[in-house]
This record gives structure tokens, C-alpha cells and sequence, in this order.
């Protein structure tokens, strides 16, 4: 049986827990999202939900929005199966790895940067990931749904793992500042 890809699991859970949408108001949904790595371009989307459509995973209908038709999708039958299968019960190693953090493995070579350079990454990076934490617990106190708890349960781990990044931050200019006095 062919592995959803996480797109597609994404996708599939989207219309499972949030009801018909159009290939447009999906691709709105990941623009709005503070995560650049979900902000996907319509060239992606759109093929995605037709790739979805094709293997009979969501169904369409035809449905007027304003002057123009088009299409409105929902979870078939052999989707949700294959959203069950996309989230376990085991889940794949991309999704217990350890995450790809762009910021993590900037600061592995920060060596190359002067001081200076240091402290305006670490204060740049500092303001962008409080910035992400008020947006994420502002949002995640404006879509507690008691419907769907587990909509909260995720703001609560992205709010989280965005806190321990912080926490990282922390650190590492901590040691990088004990590593700059070391030299001088």
C-alpha cells in the first residue's frame, strides 16, 4: 500500500476535520500558516489534490463561488482509510526523527560570523520566535474548539516546541558569547 506524503496526510486531515474546501481556500489555509515550510505555492496544491481526486481518496462536487464554478472536495470513504494509515498506529521515521531546524544548523557554523554577527542573529532570532509564540497561543486561545481537542493539543506542542527553541537560543549564545571572551 502506497504512504501518503505528509502534504497529503495534511491535506486529507484538513477535509476530514474541517469539511468541504475548495483546492483555493486549502491553499489559503497554508499561506496563512507561520510555518514557511506549509506555505506551499498553487503549482504544489493544486496537482496534490488532483493526485488525491485521482486515487480516490476525496470526491468533488461542482459548486458556484461568486460569478465562477468550481469544485469543492471532501474526504471519501478510502480516504479516511488512508489517513488512518498515514497517522499509525506506527508512525513513519519522518515523523519521530529528528526535525530538520533551520536554525539549529545555522548556529552549528556560526563560527564563520564575527561577534557582532552573532548577536544580531541571536537577536533577530530571538524576536522572530517570541513573535511566533504570541501568534501561536493567541491562535490557539481563538480555535479552542471543545469540539476537537485536538486541534488544541496541536497549538499546544507547536507552542512548545517553539518555547524550546528559545530555550536553545538561549543557550547557545551563552556558550557562543564563554567562546568569543575565550579568543580575545
Amino acid at each position: 500500500m502506497e504512504r501518503l506524503s505528509e502534504l497529503e496526510g495534511v491535506v486529507l486531515g484538513m477535509l476530514w476535520a474541517m469539511g468541504p474546501k475548495t483546492a483555493y481556500s486549502i491553499r489559503q489555509y497554508f499561506l496563512k500558516s507561520p510555518n514557511p515550510h506549509w506555505a506551499t505555492s498553487a503549482g504544489t496544491i493544486y496537482p496534490l489534490v488532483k493526485r488525491l481526486h485521482e486515487r480516490g481518496f476525496i470526491r468533488s462536487e461542482r459548486h458556484a463561488t461568486g460569478r465562477r464554478e468550481g469544485l469543492i472536495y471532501t474526504v471519501a470513504p478510502n480516504g479516511v482509510k488512508a489517513l488512518k494509515r498515514w497517522i499509525g498506529p506506527t508512525p513513519p521515521p519522518v515523523a519521530t526523527a529528528v526535525p530538520i531546524d533551520p536554525l539549529r544548523l545555522r548556529i552549528r557554523f556560526m563560527g564563520v560570523l564575527t561577534e557582532k554577527e552573532r548577536k544580531s542573529l541571536f537577536t533577530a532570532a530571538r524576536r522572530d520566535l517570541k513573535k511566533s509564540i504570541e501568534w501561536l497561543e493567541s491562535e490557539g486561545v481563538k480555535n479552542r474548539n471543545d469540539k476537537d481537542p485536538f486541534l488544541s493539543l496541536a497549538f499546544r506542542g507547536s507552542i512548545m516546541t517553539t518555547k524550546s527553541r528559545l530555550a536553545f537560543l538561549d543557550e547557545a549564545e551563552k556558550m557562543a558569547n564563554a567562546i568569543g571572551r575565550k579568543k580575545r
